[in-house]
């Protein structure tokens, strides 16, 4: 029986999928998106549906569901679960102020 190798191009994620988390880092870094739009954007860059995403991190559907609608405000530890599959860390950063 012979045996296939997977090659190092097979470990990373699909072009569409690369290209939502690029797209999401960009908007991260320009401090732009809200909770809910970051929660949301988080999950579509793994490709998963709600219940999935919620399956994998440790919450309920209902819940994601309602922080991606803006519903809920979750906490710092969930919030470290959604972010933890993309390696997000939770953290906050000082703004320009508007003087």
């Amino acid at each position: 029986m012979q045996q296939t190798e997977i090659s190092d191009d097979a470990l990373e994620l699909p072009k569409p999928l690369a290209d939502r988390q690029a797209a999401l880092y960009r908007e991260l870094l320009e401090g732009t998106l809200t909770v809910p739009q970051t929660v949301r954007k988080v999950r579509n860059c793994t490709g998963l549906t709600i219940p999935q995403y919620a399956k994998q991190v440790g919450v309920s559907a209902r819940y994601l569901g309602d922080i991606e609608r803006g519903l809920m405000n979750p906490t710092v530890t969930v919030l470290e679960k959604i972010c933890a599959p993309l390696n997000l860390q939770v953290c906050l950063r000082p703004v320009a102020s508007a003087d």
